[in-house]
């Protein structure tokens, strides 16, 4: 009976692609989409593929770099200063001059800052930078 079954339906589905009048278009549209069924598959693969390797560089990176501050330089320092403390304050390069010095930790800031909150606030993001131990404002300098 299973034999009949899938003899008849394996016979409707030669019908099916091989009618004289629209089997062609028929095989045609079949393997367009199992053609894009592969290109689908493989662009999902690629994907999966991609993060992988980008979780395995993370892993790699943070088990080669763990600890290490050696390529930090006084000129990288003042960099990420500007961009992760006073950036987010809303102060400018222009407003601060930064002094570092990386053998002590001790960064020293120049400059005017308009407010106490804003000094505190800036304090408190340079403070939370790995190699800083502290930070004072300079003798000429100001918080008003």
């Amino acid at each position: 009976m299973l034999r009949s079954v899938l003899s008849g339906a394996l016979g409707a589905t030669a019908a099916y692609y091989f009618d004289p009048v629209m089997g062609r278009g028929r095989r045609t549209r079949l393997r367009d989409q199992a053609a894009a069924r592969v290109r689908r598959a493989g662009r999902f693969m690629g994907k999966k593929a991609r993060y992988q390797v980008g979780k395995a560089k993370g892993v790699l990176h943070r088990v080669t770099d763990f600890g290490r501050r050696g390529d930090l330089d006084n000129e990288t320092m003042i960099q990420k200063i500007r961009s992760e403390a006073l950036g987010p304050a809303g102060l400018s390069g222009s407003d601060i001059d930064i002094e570092v010095d990386l053998g002590t930790g001790e960064v020293i800031l120049h400059g005017n800052v308009g407010d106490h909150a804003v000094w505190e606030d800036v304090t408190r993001r340079i403070t939370a930078l790995e190699g800083v131990r502290s930070v004072r404002q300079a003798s000429n300098s100001s918080v008003f």
